[in-house]
């Protein structure tokens, strides 16, 4: 029970890090939620995820509506 409890402890630190990282306050316009350091891992995030998708050939809307293929 000691180690799924200190896993769990383990992997919310990583996690408040990681919010640590890239979010800040919010501004009183609700605007920017994110840092630059932030806004840039998210924008690389979602190159490579384009790229996956056009290097197996399907478009980002049929690969969510058929799944991946067999």
């Amino acid at each position: 029970m000691l180690p799924v409890v200190l896993v769990l402890v383990v992997l919310v630190a990583l996690a408040l890090l990681v919010l640590a990282t890239v979010a800040v306050p919010a501004r009183r316009g609700g605007r920017e939620v994110l840092t630059d350091r932030g806004e840039h891992l998210v924008e690389s995030f979602r190159h490579r995820g384009r790229d996956r998708v056009t290097s197996a050939g399907d478009t980002p809307d049929e690969r969510v509506l058929t799944g991946p293929r067999a």
